[in-house]
């Protein structure tokens, strides 16, 4: 058996004078924490219907109850499910002052060192991720000593000088990480890849190792950012602006044969709006899909679909279950209900006049 574990980090307290973490994701930031809490329980139920027999995990510091709608209680729900909640302090990782986005995402790496602690392998996603298909060679290859599953997001490799799509080119994260001075961690590729946050697996001696270098490497950046060094990368990004920065470069002091590269095989980055769209035909076929874009839309319809067992169609379908997830975010392009495609043709047509 392995853990399928997913996470959410509720703002901790700041100084008076500073702001909490930053979401750019999302166009209302009103109601954040209903907004993740939805993503994480979509995220579980689907994870729990396709696995029905691996440990789903939530890890959070949220340890307050949570009511969404008139009687979804959260916490109690998940529970009923068989997710487990596991409370966990957002201490070692956090960078505070020194992150102007994304500062939460860093409680990914604590989650990383609590499942170096456990016996059983585990697989990390981001809670807006849902599981479309069983996928049981995914438990394989995270069972597998020594091997990190990961997702090369950018695929990058051929073009290092390719500066799409952050402005940020693997020469330029080079440029930068190899001026860190950390005992024994230097980079074993010529070029850096820039590895995505929403998706990490291996065993637990093998996340250990790698909680060991994290924590190392954010100290690092820590102690020189308050020394006044705060790193920055030449299109602007500071170290703390999300926690793959620092991810990626532990990533590269690694042996590149250790790493799986999951892209395109198992899951995808999928941006389902219509101003960028990179939906492609065979992502119907992936057992995961991260949606990033989808929090207040896609997500929030699936997630009351989900939640509505006694009416929602998905727990009685035999197949089609892709399909059926699907049309919640237009994959493939174009699959959408009927009536959703006049409302995204006439927004289609909007922007375009805007422009």
């Amino acid at each position: 058996m392995a853990n399928i574990v997913t996470s959410i980090c509720v703002d901790s307290p700041l100084k008076s004078d500073q702001k909490g973490s930053h979401y750019p994701q999302l166009k209302n930031q009103d109601d954040i924490r209903a907004v993740y809490w939805r993503c994480v329980v979509t995220f579980c139920i689907t994870a729990r219907y396709f696995h029905p027999d691996q440990s789903v995990i939530v890890y959070t510091n949220d340890d307050e109850p949570l009511l969404l709608g008139n009687n979804y209680h959260v916490q109690e729900e998940l529970l009923k499910t068989g997710v487990e909640i596991r409370l966990l302090d957002f201490e070692t990782f956090d960078p505070g002052e020194f992150s102007s986005s994304f500062r939460n995402a860093f409680f990914k790496l604590e989650v990383i060192k609590a499942l170096g602690n456990l016996k059983q392998p585990s697989i990390l996603l981001d809670s807006d991720c849902i599981w479309t298909h069983r996928d049981s060679s995914i438990f394989e290859i995270i069972s597998t000593n020594d091997k990190l599953l990961l997702k090369d997001t950018y695929q990058r490799s051929a073009t290092p000088q390719l500066k799409e799509p952050h402005g940020l080119s693997m020469q330029d994260m080079k440029e930068v990480y190899e001026q860190f001075e950390i005992d024994g961690l230097f980079l074993k590729v010529d070029y850096p890849v820039w590895y995505g946050g929403e998706i990490i697996g291996a065993t637990a001696a093998t996340l250990k190792e790698i909680a060991r270098r994290l924590e190392l490497t954010f100290n690092y950046c820590y102690e020189q950012a308050q020394a006044g060094n705060l790193i920055k990368f030449n299109n602007g990004y500071a170290i703390f602006d999300g926690d793959e920065l620092i991810s990626s470069y532990v990533f590269n002091t690694l042996d590149p044969d250790v790493i799986i590269d999951i892209y395109g095989l198992h899951a995808r980055r999928l941006w389902t709006g219509i101003g960028y769209n990179n939906v492609q035909p065979d992502d119907i076929h992936l057992p995961i899909w991260h949606l990033p874009a989808a929090k207040q839309d896609g997500l929030l319809a699936l997630f009351h679909e989900l939640t509505n067992a006694s009416q929602s169609r998905f727990f009685e379908m035999d197949s089609g279950l892709d399909l059926f997830l699907g049309k919640y975010f237009g994959i493939p392009y174009g699959n959408y209900p009927l009536m959703k495609k006049p409302i995204r043709f006439i927004k289609k047509t909007v922007r375009r006049f805007l422009k």
